[in-house]
């Protein structure tokens, strides 16, 4: 069962797909149609998986440049109109967000998460990039929590009574008496109770699902986010998994296959697994936690954190390749300037240039002597060099123009008299960008 729980969630999103407008108000309908698809649901809770295997430190920019990346690969997945303004914008801010996009996305932390503490600490990152009131990250630990102590093999009244306890969900309702009033809800305290009621009722996969969608409503966030908990009890039939894998696209599949490959391997390298502590506080606690065991070296290229670059490089969408054919057409489009022309740290505020800022000339000799970082950073300085009868702020736009001249500026200090001056000079009269400058002289 362990290769199908990352499915749970998806499968809920796909069969709910067609229901979400045209409610059910019951358990008897067809599980698939020549319509069902997959929604945002799943395009989210992947960008989430992703963000996990592909960040071991978890940052907050780069399981934003994950959604943003995955979601603009697929606009037409069905987002909200203020998360689909999210997805657009050049440094995304929360917006005060309670809506059930925190707990559909959430469910690959409750798989990952070591202990009971990680899984909320991530469910509460994943969820405040945007859904980042009070209710929308409590939703999003709800699931999460909910997703960790059901694979953890915690019965089902331990997990009800820990949301209870933990996050003031009521949770002695029953679907059928749910069911005749329940209408549309987008909100996690509106959705996230009723989903796992309709795991705590189910007595099998299909039946949490078909559950979940007869309340109407939410249809296919409500059975994601039921079904992200029920794959952990319950094996998914096989008839369900081909068919939901069918429907997925192939680079969806990858990034699911991908992060069930590493939860598994994960799991073979862990120690001994949660104790958890019934008997301490009202509710229960994790006791020890669980480690992973020692990575090997990953080599000079972490001495930096080289790697954070060409892990967003290597990116299908917005990566280096795009990057790349983009200045050679004259014209940049996406969002890549902070990994692709990297400034000095400190110039700017966002969580971007932050992360992707170097903090010293040691760092930016290391990302030249880089074999594919020193290449890459050459390469597409020499396709910036190659067009003619435009201006830099043509190609780049204003103010990425200005740090592209901050870029040029400090890989100059390292490797005076190379490419780097020949862009200096050509785009911006050979003058040098005095705060990269200043930073220095601080």
């Amino acid at each position: 069962m362990e290769n199908t729980k990352m499915l749970g969630a998806l499968a809920g999103d796909i069969i709910g797909s067609i229901y979400e407008f045209q409610n059910v108000k019951s358990t008897d309908f067809d599980l698939f149609t020549p319509w069902s698809t997959f929604t945002d649901d799943s395009v989210m809770t992947l960008a989430v998986a992703k963000w996990l295997v592909e960040d071991d430190i978890h940052t907050v920019h780069y399981l934003i440049y994950c959604m943003q990346e995955l979601g603009n690969r697929y606009p037409n997945a069905g987002y909200g109109g203020n998360f689909m303004s999210w997805l657009r914008e050049d440094e995304p801010q929360p917006y005060n967000s309670w809506g059930n996009g925190a707990g559909m996305r959430v469910s690959s932390v409750g798989l990952y998460a070591e202990s009971l503490e990680e899984a909320l600490s991530l469910a509460e990152i994943t969820a405040s990039v945007s859904h980042n009131h009070p209710e929308g990250v409590k939703g999003a630990q709800a699931i999460a929590a909910s997703v960790f102590l059901c694979r953890k093999g915690k019965t089902k009244q331990e997990i009800k009574d820990y949301v209870k306890t933990t996050f003031g969900y009521n949770l002695d309702r029953t679907i059928s008496e749910i069911r005749p009033h329940y209408d549309f809800d987008v909100s996690c305290q509106g959705s996230v109770p009723e989903a796992i009621i309709a795991f705590l009722e189910g007595n099998s996969f299909e039946e949490v699902i078909r559950l979940a969608i007869s309340l109407g409503g939410d249809s296919d966030t409500i059975a994601c986010m039921a079904g992200a908990i029920a794959a952990c009890k319950y094996p998914i039939p096989n008839s369900i998994v081909e068919r939901c894998d069918s429907i997925l696209t192939d680079d969806l599949r990858a990034i699911k296959d991908r992060f069930i490959d590493f939860i598994e391997q994960q799991n073979q390298e862990r120690e001994p697994d949660i104790i958890w502590n019934m008997n301490d506080e009202d509710h229960p606690i994790v006791s020890q936690s669980v480690r992973l065991a020692p990575k090997e070296s990953e080599g000079e290229c972490d001495i930096y954190d080289l790697k954070r670059f060409l892990r967003a490089q290597d990116y299908e969408s917005g990566g280096y390749a795009d990057a790349l054919q983009e200045i050679r057409n004259g014209c940049k489009r996406k969002h890549w300037i902070w990994y692709i022309f990297p400034q000095i740290n400190g110039l700017g505020h966002s969580d971007y240039s932050e992360y992707y800022g170097i903090k010293s000339l040691e760092e930016t000799r290391a990302y030249l002597d880089n074999e594919q970082l020193g290449y890459r950073i050459r390469e597409i300085t020499e396709a910036l060099l190659d067009l003619e009868g435009k201006s830099a702020t043509d190609i780049l736009g204003g103010i990425d123009s200005m740090k592209v001249k901050s870029c040029m500026t400090l890989f100059d200090l390292v490797s005076p008299n190379d490419i780097f001056e020949r862009v200096l000079e050509k785009y911006y009269a050979g003058k040098r960008c005095e705060l990269t400058l200043k930073r220095f002289e601080e």
